[in-house]
């Protein structure tokens, strides 16, 4: 039996005892994909010491080609995450989980490659489209394969190992940098080249862990006389086909909660770029600063999400975002730029980073139909990443236009982040349950 061809046996989630019932072959897959994202994430922020050398003196591309190559290649695969998701709902989630690691671990092999900036167009979208299939089908797995009541524990280990690795990987990447730079005496083109390859060898132990270790958890739709799991009854029986989307408003609600959320989330680069800009700090200094800020990222993500199990989603994803008002508020007055003050601060926005996803990817997965959950994962992905393009453009102008004190970015989170609590107040029922 393939497993693309296994239909899905999922517990009966309105009984106690069956609503915190793992599988042991869903417990595995949780703990793949989560091996599988630690080992990737590794891989892709191993370039951190070196990519913005690589593209400015290596290949000589401009700031604004950089931005505009991540942002359209951001979008494409944005665009795509709906369609790879649909499709995993008909094909089976395993193999678009697989091959996107494989395009991931390609795209980053084939950047040392370019010679010019319109080299890394191709494996710029490469990478995207990876994501664009992948992402999609890893979150609907998780959905299906483990129980309401537990989702938000595999959500919270999946971005903490996400996280983890983006621990290790800089450390190792300034690590190997300073070798070839130092010890071997290495250029700097070689040295970058060199690295970036080597940054896809941990992608290469993804592909082997979802291969060997990831199952469908499906059961052949043209087997019917195959035992089903008592746990299973009518109204979840995966052959009941009459399913109907009657939580789309919630859906949709969610979906404007989030983009309006996401437009005030600077993202990584764009942080730094703005502390490095405005207190002047050093590559060494800019370096603790993302040590800190990854560290309570991973720190955080687990317990939120077993928060989130035990306390509700909505509570755990308010409490987060109060931490970006938090943030914010600590960033608008942070004048002088001591690191004793933005050490906490950045500490602060990865705990809102940290904690954020798990009881977001919660929440979504209580409302999206069992049969389409591919498709409205990744169409909810399309939209958070889009409003995730649309905020350096937003938050980096204000910047720029702000005062000598350059707080205007920082008081518009503030506000959206603000306007998101409230909104979560007067939630939909549902959610508030949750």
């Amino acid at each position: 039996m393939s497993d693309a061809e296994e239909e899905i046996e999922e517990p009966d989630n309105s009984q106690n005892d069956s609503a915190n019932f793992i599988t042991p072959e869903g417990r595995r897959n949780i703990y793949a994909l989560s091996s599988a994202a630690f080992f990737n994430d590794t891989g892709s922020d191993m370039l951190t010491p070196a990519y913005s050398t690589f593209m400015t003196s290596v290949i000589n591309a401009p700031q604004w080609i950089i931005g505009l190559l991540d942002s359209l290649s951001m979008l494409f695969g944005a665009l795509l995450s709906p369609l790879g998701g649909k499709l995993s709902d008909k094909k089976g989630r395993k193999i678009f989980i697989w091959i996107g690691y494989i395009l991931l671990m390609i795209s980053r092999g084939t950047q040392a490659l370019a010679n010019v900036w319109s080299h890394l167009v191709g494996p710029k979208i490469i990478y995207e489209f990876g994501r664009g299939i992948r992402n999609p089908a890893r979150e609907a797995m998780i959905t299906e394969d483990i129980p309401e009541k537990k989702r938000g524990w595999a959500f919270g280990l999946l971005q903490s190992a996400d996280s983890t690795g983006a621990i290790l990987g800089p450390t190792l990447g300034y690590l190997l940098w300073n070798i070839f730079l130092y010890s071997l005496g290495w250029n700097i083109e070689k040295a970058s080249r060199i690295l970036i390859g080597i940054a896809a060898v941990p992608t290469i132990l993804s592909v082997l862990i979802i291969l060997i270790f990831v199952r469908d958890l499906r059961r052949r739709k043209e087997n019917p006389e195959k035992e089903v799991d008592p746990r299973v009854t009518e109204a979840n029986h995966p052959d009941n086909k009459k399913q109907q989307f009657e939580n789309k408003p919630v859906f949709i609600f969610i979906i404007i909660l989030v983009v309006i959320l996401f437009l005030g989330i600077p993202t990584e680069s764009l942080l730094l770029t703005m502390a490095q800009d405005r207190y002047g700090y050093t590559g060494d200094t800019m370096f603790i600063l993302f040590f800190f800020f990854n560290l309570f990222y991973a720190l955080v993500a687990y317990p939120a999400g077993v928060l989130s199990d035990k306390y509700g989603a909505r509570i755990v994803f308010m409490i987060s975002t109060a931490f970006l008002v938090l943030f914010g508020i600590l960033s608008a007055v942070n004048q002088t730029g001591s690191l004793y003050f933005t050490i906490p601060t950045l500490m602060i926005f990865g705990i809102f980073r940290g904690s954020i996803f798990p009881p977001m990817m919660k929440l979504v997965a209580k409302i999206i139909p069992r049969d389409r959950r591919g498709e409205m994962m990744g169409t909810f992905s399309m939209f958070r990443i889009g409003s995730q393009i649309a905020s350096p453009f937003i938050l980096g102008g204000l910047f720029s236009i702000s005062s000598s004190t350059q707080y205007l970015p920082y008081v518009f989170i503030c506000i959206l982040a603000a306007s998101i609590i409230c909104m979560m107040i007067f939630a939909p029922k549902i959610l508030k349950n949750n």
